[in-house]
């Protein structure tokens, strides 16, 4: 679910996402346990479409195992041949991902 320009998930409710471009970044987060600023390491999406509908949206990786599931697509920007769905699990620092992959089919005479 999009909160401004942010994807921001609901433990167990897939989303699907198609993502237009990335940028690695450094960036200071509150750390939620301590509650103090912390400098981490984020992989920040564009997202164009999420659940089938246009958007213009961020989705800012900083887990680990959610980057983990999706970095094999960023070698030369193939996530644009994709839509990945996305599902939260847990919360806190035992948060899990699953992500699912699905080729997008070309449809004759539009590019993508």
């Amino acid at each position: 679910m999009p909160l401004g320009n942010y994807v921001i998930f609901d433990e167990n409710t897939p989303e699907r996402l198609h993502f237009s471009e990335h940028m690695a970044r450094v960036k200071e987060i509150t750390d939620p346990q301590t509650l103090r600023p912390r400098t981490v390491n984020a992989v920040d999406f564009t997202v164009d479409r999420l659940n089938g509908r246009p958007v213009v949206s961020t989705l800012s990786i900083i887990q680990e195992n959610l980057y983990a599931q999706i970095e094999p697509y960023l070698e030369n920007r193939q996530y644009v041949q994709y839509d990945f769905i996305v599902t939260k699990r847990g919360s806190g620092y035992r948060t899990r991902w699953t992500v699912e992959v699905i080729p997008l089919r070309p449809v004759p005479g539009q590019g993508r």
